[in-house]
Formats: C-alpha cells, sequence, structure tokens
C-alpha cells in the first residue's frame, strides 16, 4: 500500500489564526520559523547572504524562493535563525 502525503507551507502574520483554522478543518500540522528576506532580483544577493551565514558556520536547513520583477523574497530556515537573523538584519 502506498501512502501519499502532501505538505503545503504557509508564511502567515497570525498564527494563532492560523492554527485555529486548520484545527477546526482537521487538518495536521506542524510548525517552524523562518526568516523572510526581501532583496533586490539581481545576480549575486543570494551569495552574499549565504557567505555571511557560512562565516558564522550557520547551515540553511530550508530555503525557498520567489522573484517577481526587480525584487525577490529569500524564505529562510537555518540551524540558528536568532543569530542568522542578527547577521542578516
Amino acid at each position: 500500500m502506498k501512502l501519499i502525503v502532501q505538505i503545503v507551507g504557509l508564511i502567515v502574520d497570525d498564527v494563532n489564526k492560523t492554527k485555529e483554522v486548520l484545527n477546526k478543518q482537521n487538518l495536521k500540522f506542524g510548525e517552524s520559523t523562518v526568516l523572510t528576506i526581501r532583496m533586490d532580483n539581481t545576480p549575486g544577493q543570494i551569495a552574499k547572504i549565504t557567505k555571511k551565514l557560512s562565516e558564522q558556520h550557520i547551515n540553511i536547513d530550508y530555503a525557498s524562493l520567489t522573484a517577481e520583477g526587480e525584487h525577490c523574497l529569500l524564505v529562510l530556515m537555518t540551524t540558528d535563525n536568532k543569530k542568522a537573523n542578527e547577521i542578516l538584519g
């Protein structure tokens, strides 16, 4: 028997409201804290970020990037989000 699992990632402003809605629908979910970084859509932007993180021995566990026109949104989950936020902030 095959088990099919689908995972959906959401970035939300109101975590408690989101949990309430998901619970009402009897949906299983988990939570993770991520960093969101808005940046220019130009070559080398991700390299600059990853270099800063690697210099501080922070690994990236998850990354997602969306680009629209001149800007991008990079979503990162790292081994130390607090420190990464301080470095990149």
